[in-house]
Formats: structure tokens, sequence, C-alpha cells
């Protein structure tokens, strides 16, 4: 009897296993559901990815993954059935697991600030739960800002709000120093508003954030004579100017990109090929967030930790475990923002340009994919022919 009871609970466990949804397949799946060309915002094509995996998963415990339907329900701007469902979720877990989709979903709570804030009688336990969740997912802080200062003014009593938004910011994964200097813009004196109602703004949902306002940027033609350069990795120092005669492949990219990091084999095979002829430079800034890949177990390209909170000495050793993994064989440097946007006019990454052996811009490939690499050979080859 007790042989037949052992045998009975065996049989029990396996197909209780058997129905235990597989979630690091399930979180890799949803981690890629809204890859998209570097510069585009989610289309069809992402939405139906996202579709076929709520199906797929459709009545099974997703556990930390169960934020999933809201994500639907962002793209449908459904934000009341959004905020419900996020509340649902963050009641029993603690965070969202993937960057991309803590910036969506934190922008519902965003919007749901500002409508509750508009009200003539707006709910205080509302605002404060909502506001914290704003600020530990929305990394925008000038928007969180803008917002925060709106909805306070329009409170007779803003406290349990600001406590709310700072407690939101101090458990975020924003840098020491950036939590720092909201917290300080949060409970600075305001200024009397003009108008007793200050009006808080309505926000209109994106599926990514709004760029940083970016300047027209070089064109084909125009001389790289130099490239302002804060730190370097697998290098000992840079200098552009010393590559003149060379074709130089200018990759701006960020180990937290997946397309980046899908590209850098093409790039490497591309160097290989042409011996001496051709050098490939990846070019990045601080975005204090990446892809670790110090665990030697962690799969290529897509198989790293999500970082975020980087100071500028850890976001460096990220991209030294990046190189490691990948063995890259070319340097990697570290430039400003104002130097990616406003000169080179990057919008989107992976962007490379490719610069002739005189220094000049023969194109640039924005994105990745087969057809990327082939417009990046064919450009490479031009420049390769110019003297």
């Amino acid at each position: 009897m007790r042989s037949l009871f052992i045998v009975a609970s065996l049989l029990v466990s396996s197909s209780l296993f058997a129905q235990t949804p597989d979630l690091a397949s399930a979180r890799t799946e949803l981690a890629h559901v809204f890859d998209r060309p570097a510069g585009t915002t989610i289309g069809d094509e992402q939405k139906a990815r996202l579709d076929a995996f709520l199906e797929k998963w459709q009545g099974k415990d997703l556990g930390a993954l169960g934020y999933a339907p809201a994500l639907k329900l962002y793209l449908a701007r459904d934000v009341d059935a959004a905020v419900a469902a996020l509340d649902a979720f963050l009641d029993r877990h603690d965070t969202i697991e993937i960057d991309e989709h803590k910036t969506m979903l934190g922008r519902v709570y965003l919007n749901a600030v500002g409508t509750e804030g508009r009200k003539e009688s707006p709910d205080l336990d509302k605002l404060a739960r909502w506001g914290e969740r704003m600020t530990r997912f929305y990394p925008d802080t000038a928007m969180l800002g803008r917002i925060t200062t709106a909805v306070s003014r329009n409170l007779k009593d803003a406290t349990p709000f600001r406590l709310g938004v700072a407690r939101g910011v101090l458990s975020s994964e924003l840098a020491p120093a950036a939590k720092e200097e909201f917290l300080r813009m949060l409970y600075a004196p305001a200024e009397a508003p003009s108008d007793p109602k200050v009006a808080v703004p309505a926000l209109k949902l994106r599926t990514t954030p709004a760029p940083a306002a970016a300047g027209n940027g070089l064109k084909a033609g125009d001389e790289v004579a130099a490239l302002e350069v804060l730190r370097t990795v697998n290098a000992t120092g840079f200098d552009l100017a010393a590559l003149r005669g060379k074709v130089v492949l200018l990759d701006f990219f960020a180990t937290w990109c997946p397309p980046c990091r899908a590209t850098v084999p093409s790039l490497m095979a591309m160097q290989k090929q042409h011996g001496g002829d051709v050098q490939v430079v990846g070019v990045t800034r601080f975005y204090g967030k990446g892809m670790d890949f110090s665990d030697p177990a962690a799969a290529k390209p897509h198989g790293g930790k999500s970082v975020n909170g980087l100071d500028e000495a850890a976001e460096i050793a990220i991209n030294e475990a990046f190189v490691k993994a990948f063995a890259v064989d070319y340097p990697l440097v570290f430039t400003t923002e104002g130097e990616m946007r406003q000169r080179f006019g990057v919008t989107g990454i992976p962007t490379v340009f490719v610069l002739g052996r005189d220094g000049r811009i023969v194109g640039k490939v924005v994105g990745g994919g087969e057809s990327a690499h082939a417009e990046l050979a064919r450009l490479v080859d031009e420049a390769r022919g110019s003297k």
C-alpha cells in the first residue's frame, strides 16, 4: 500500500510539473516581442507577436511576467484598464523585469497621475500609490518633475503624493546623483502659481520615450577629423586621425540594444575580411544602464543580465565584460550625448558611419538585419575604392 501511495504521489507531482510554464523560455520570448529596427516605434508586427505570446500562455501563471496583459492595454491606449491590471500585478510582485516594458508601463502611471491630478477632488491614496510607481519605473526625470510639480500645486495637501513620489525614486534604478537631484527638486519651495488652479498637462501615451532633440548631423562628404572621447575600452587611448588611410566604421551602439549586439559579429567579420584596410570603432555613451555578460554562461547575443542605475565606472565595467564575452577585436570609445545627437545626428542605434580613407563620410546605415548588412558592405566597397 505504501509503495502504491509513493507511485501515485510521483505521478501527481510529474503531472503538476508538466503543467508549470517554462518561465525562462517565456521571459526570453517576452523580451523580444517588441524587437524592431532602431529608431522605429512599435507597429503591427510587434503587436501581433505580443498577441501570440498572450494566447500561448493564456491561463498559465506567468509569475513575475504577469504584467504582460497590461502591455496590450497600454498599446490599446486603455489607461484605466492598464492601471487596474498593473495594480493587481504589483500587489503580488515587486517589479517589472524588462527595461523597455518598465518604461512603457511607467508611462501608464504617469498618465494616470496626470488624469487624477486634474480632478476637482482627486483620490489622494491613488495619487500616492501611482506616484510611487510612476517614479519607480519611468526614467525621464524631467518629465517626472513637470508632472509632479503641476499635480502638487493642485492639491490642498500634497504631502502623501510627494512621499509616494519620493519612495518611488528612492527605490528606482536611477543613478544616485539623479535621485538626489530629483529629491532636491521635489522638496524645493514652490513658486506661487499665477492661477490658483494650475492645469496639469494631459499626456499622450507613446510606444517609445521621446528622444532628446538632435541636430541634422554630419552628412555624406563631410570630413570627420576627430571624435570627442571620454573613456576607452579595449584600447589605450584613441586618435581618429591616426586611422587616416583606412576605411573606418564608426558603430554607434549600446550593450543594452539587441540589434546592436546582433550586429557585432558581422562587423568583426567585415574587419577580418578586409584585413588592415578596414577598422571598426565602437562608439557609445554613458546611458546609466547596460547588458551584463560577466557570467561566462550567459548566452550571446541576448542572454545577459539587464542592469540599471549604473555610474560611469560600473558602465565601463559592463562594456569591458561585453568585449570579453563577444571577443570584440576593435576599440570601444565613450563619447558625449552631444557628440552623438548634435554632431552626428544619431537618433537610433545601431548607426554605422562609413568613413573613406580621407576621413570623409561615404554614408551611414541605421538598424540591423540582412538589408542593413548588405548596404554596409556596399558602402565599405565604395569607400575602399576611394583614394
